[in-house]
């Protein structure tokens, strides 16, 4: 099966994963300079096209993240790619404003389904405002914690269904082309294995949520904590003793920091590697469906074309003979 299958090429793209992370890295940054910039500007004419764009560019992030991913796992079964790095960036803020837009109208059904079983008048509901839009957003999770929690699950299974039916498209765009040959079309292939990238897409999703409580729970046992403890006091001592104190806690956080990496990674790479393949099973459905072509037929052989003497003895022999008188 698909999914068991997948566990087994998650660690295949994994090591290919960090073996181009650095351009991925450079890639990230110029994407989010330019999305700030993008967003900025917007804010000054459009404050909700603004929310809208910097909220497309923030998941256009992830989702170059998820291509890479899927463009260097297809390129590990041979599949070549038409198009360049550069050439993901356009298809991911495509992709990027749909699910961001979805996202937005499902935090928005979030917070009307939670307004409307709260049996709470208007004027108690300003009163949960406060500085920043999500002020309310808390204040109803506070006020209701077992229904917001049912309704978060709805809302974020429906998020990750969304991800799913998009994955093969995504697969399709990473490499420029779809399963059946053509250039990349927009959402083709949507919801194309959704059985089996739907539990992937959940447990990757949920990993990369869950990754940074358990290195901050791992890091206790391998003595970490222990080490940022030492490090404080030694810190203390030499501030007390008028010494400096440099970067206290590089070594601690750059080992924290790849353990989420590493983490965070191999949850891409597991969900890339549902879609990859399905994409090839898609190809190969493909080349089985394909019909088979009409047999040519056989060259008939060239009639060697009749001499002009042959063509006028040929004449002669059908015209009337005169009798002689």
């Amino acid at each position: 099966m698909i999914i068991f299958k997948a566990f087994l090429v998650s660690f295949a793209i994994l090591w290919r994963y960090l073996l181009v992370l650095p351009l991925l890295l450079v890639l990230l940054v110029i994407f989010g300079i330019v999305s700030v910039v993008i967003s900025a500007l917007l804010g000054l004419f459009a404050p909700f096209l603004s929310l809208v764009f910097a909220m497309a560019f923030g998941v256009a992030s992830g989702i170059v993240a998820v291509m890479v991913g899927l463009r260097i796992g297809l390129q590990s079964y041979h599949v070549r790619p038409r198009n360049s790095y550069a050439g993901l960036i356009g298809p991911a803020v495509g992709y990027g404003m749909f699910e961001a837009l979805l996202v937005l109208l499902m935090l928005a059904a979030t917070i009307a389904v939670l307004i409307a079983a709260t049996p709470l008048d208007i004027d108690q509901l300003l009163e949960m405002t406060g500085p920043t839009d999500t002020d309310v957003l808390a204040n109803l999770y506070e006020y209701n914690t077992a229904l917001a929690v049912v309704v978060s699950c709805i809302a974020g299974g429906i998020v990750a269904s969304l991800r799913s039916a998009l994955m093969v498209p995504l697969a399709g765009a990473a490499i420029g082309q779809d399963p059946g040959g053509r250039s990349h079309t927009p959402f083709y292939g949507f919801g194309q294995g959704f059985g089996a990238l739907f539990p992937l897409v959940l447990i990757s999703q949920v990993g990369v949520f869950l990754s940074v409580p358990f290195v901050i729970w791992i890091a206790g046992p391998l003595g970490i904590w222990g080490s940022i403890a030492e490090t404080q006091a030694d810190t203390a001592g030499r501030l007390l003793e008028g010494r400096d104190a440099y970067m206290p806690y590089a070594l601690d956080v750059g080992i924290m920091a790849a353990m989420y990496l590493g983490l965070a990674l191999y949850f891409f790479s597991l969900q890339c590697a549902g879609a990859v393949l399905v994409y090839l099973r898609e190809i190969e459905d493909g080349t089985q469906r394909a019909p088979e072509q009409p047999r040519m037929q056989e060259p008939q052989p060239e009639q060697e074309p009749m001499r002009e003497t042959d063509m006028m003895a040929l004449m002669r022999s059908r015209m009337p003979k005169k009798h002689d008188e």
